[in-house]
């Protein structure tokens, strides 16, 4: 929207002074053509839930260079606001980029596989170390997009979760040039066991220091895949409703290549009073600070082995 120069008085006269305040897009675009942005390193307009014009907004807006951080959650940008955010040259020097819509929208309001390849083809956010897509749905084709470009070598966390990536998604997206990661959200996505095997063996996430997975089918298959993994830096694992039991359980127990790990999270699986005992007896767990094991179908005796081995540390 265009402003004649005596509404611009008007809003700024009488309208918010700060972009905190700014209630509605008009108030927002007035302040930002008024050098608002001059000189802050971050910008943060949360479930606003404003459309595309938001992106343009940015991309158009002067004395922005110093911007690193840029948080749109709870917007409606879809395509046409990422291929603006992919052409802002004001976001060269950006490290991190939030644009979950904080609800379900519907497809044409959320970036999909188009919006997020925009995004990751783009040579102006080849600085990006922190970038959320979660709720977008992005699928197997955006997952590929993200693996490769000048986005992928630089990131450090990526938050992908609630997206139908399955099994494809998750393979594609460690077939590229990602990483090294240090934290990676994906849970909710639909990864089953193949996916869980392919996040496993992936050398961009070796660095991982913390991974989400929760609410995926992953079953044993991808459970003992993910224990017997070379990640010698994961300090936190969350697998929350995956479909695991006592085997899984007695992998993460004999796993040598998680000994980083001081937050595990196994709630709302098929653990039974061996699988319990098989924890309390890991030689691995040496650094463990916080073991959930909620809602599994863990008896008197396997309860007391843990509290036992880990005190306070675990809750059941």
């Amino acid at each position: 929207m265009r402003c004649s120069p005596a509404l611009l008085i008007a809003l700024l006269a009488c309208g918010p002074s700060t972009i905190e305040e700014a209630s509605t897009f008009q108030q927002l675009d007035a302040l930002v053509r008024e050098g608002a942005l001059a000189g802050r390193d971050t910008l943060e307009l949360r479930d606003k839930g404003w459309g595309p014009e938001l992106a343009r907004m940015v991309e158009a807006a002067p004395d922005t260079g110093a911007l690193r951080t840029l948080d749109l959650r709870g917007n409606l940008l879809g395509v046409a606001g990422a291929v603006s955010l992919a052409e802002a040259d004001s976001l060269r020097g950006l490290h991190t980029l939030r644009l979950g819509p904080g609800r379900i929208f519907p497809d044409g309001q959320r970036l999909g596989d188009a919006g997020v390849r925009a995004l990751a083809a783009s040579p102006r956010l080849d600085g990006l170390e922190v970038l959320d897509v979660a709720r977008n749905g992005v699928g197997p084709k955006g997952a590929a997009a993200l693996s490769r470009g000048p986005v992928a070598e630089g990131l450090k966390a990526l938050y992908i979760e609630s997206n139908p990536l399955g099994d494809a998604g998750a393979t594609a997206l460690v077939g590229g040039t990602l990483g090294p990661l240090e934290i990676l959200h994906a849970g909710w996505c639909e990864i089953g066991p193949e996916g869980a095997t392919a996040l496993a063996n992936a050398p961009g996430l070796r660095g991982l220091h913390e991974l989400l997975l929760s609410s995926n089918p992953i079953g044993n298959t991808g459970g003992v895949a993910l224990a017997g993994a070379d990640l010698p830096d994961l300090e936190k694992l969350y697998l929350s409703h995956t479909s695991l039991d006592d085997s899984a359980a007695a992998a993460f127990a004999a796993a040598g290549g998680l000994g980083a790990l001081t937050h595990l999270n196994l709630d709302g699986n098929g653990l039974t009073d061996d699988g319990a005992k098989a924890l309390a007896a890991s030689p691995g767990l040496q650094r463990i600070e916080w073991l959930s094991l909620r809602d599994n179908l863990i008896g008197e005796d396997g309860r007391a082995a843990l509290k036992e081995r880990f005190g306070d540390r675990v809750e059941l």
